[in-house]
């Protein structure tokens, strides 16, 4: 029943998942392929990265960490155990279908996911708080006697990742007020001001193109090809996407392979030295470059 209930609002939020159910189980394989080999640079399996990421200040901790694990693989074996034999109760069937998923996206994220971004821990870090929260309450259950040592795991668990909070709270502050930022505003606000709607754009990712574009393809790394086959209008640097490739020492581990690495430091550097045919510099706003398609060609 709680696998029905998930599809069922799963498919009620994103009904294109049925209506084109091709483009996205090729969407869900490409984005696992790419968490699998990386998007930038190669990279394979790491269990012990993730667990140390998991066991960071600012995620778990490392008491939260093995307070968690602990719970789910105990938990997870008495609940199995007591609905093979037919014994479970209203609690142990309800508590199972939460323990399944955190246990097998876990073994998913160890086994498979290579690339160590923070973002693909994220399906997998409320069953692991609940289970931290439970084996914690758990404990201090226990007796009177065991109420001590459980608020004495519940502070080591919990200072860490609040100090570690408050300071990324406190970065996320100063960089919506640092330059880099504004400066992507005020690019976005300069071709708003003197472009059509529709004008066809490409643009490096993070870049800050306003919403009333409609013709926008977003890129992770320019190539000659790409512009002469989409012969966009304007085309946006964003130095997040285009600092990428400035080490030539990067591009064997490349994923796309040395030559696609080389291919695209090449067209950013020619770009900007404006030996691209039919493209010159517009304007410059920090990070952000802007180029124009030359009239006449």
């Amino acid at each position: 029943m709680t696998t029905g209930v998930f599809l069922a609002v799963f498919f009620a939020v994103d009904p294109s998942a049925i209506r084109e159910w091709r483009s996205f189980l090729y969407q869900m394989t490409l984005e696992a392929g790419l968490a699998h080999g990386g998007h930038l640079l190669q990279s394979s399996s790491d269990p012990g990265g993730w667990l140390r990421l998991l066991a960071g200040g600012d995620v778990l901790g490392p008491i939260g960490l093995i307070v968690a694990l602990a719970s789910l693989a105990v938990w997870t074996l008495l609940d199995l155990r007591s609905l093979l034999r037919l014994q479970a109760r209203g609690d142990e069937a309800k508590r199972l279908p939460l323990e399944m998923f955190t246990a097998g996206y876990l073994v998913f994220l160890l086994i498979w996911i290579g690339d160590l971004q923070s973002r693909y821990a994220l399906p997998v870090m409320p069953g692991l708080g609940l289970m931290a929260g439970a084996g914690i309450t758990w404990l201090a259950g226990r007796s009177r006697a065991w109420t001590l040592p459980a608020l004495a795991v519940l502070l080591l668990a919990l200072l860490p990742l609040g100090s570690r909070t408050l300071a990324y709270e406190q970065v996320q502050a100063n960089r919506m007020h640092s330059p880099g930022v504004h400066d992507r505003i005020d690019a976005g606000r300069w071709l708003a001001a003197r472009m059509p709607a529709d004008a066809p754009i490409l643009a490096d990712a993070y870049s800050y193109v306003p919403p009333a574009f409609t013709n926008v393809e977003e890129s992770f790394g320019l190539t000659r090809a790409r512009i002469q086959s989409g012969s966009p209008r304007i085309i946006i640097t964003d130095s997040s996407i285009r600092n990428r490739f400035l080490d030539p020492a990067l591009a064997s581990g490349y994923v796309d392979g040395a030559a696609a690495y080389r291919e695209i430091a090449a067209t950013y550097q020619a770009l900007e030295s404006g030996s691209i045919a039919c493209y010159a510099p517009l304007q410059r706003f920090g990070p952000v470059g802007i180029y124009g398609r030359v009239t006449g060609c």
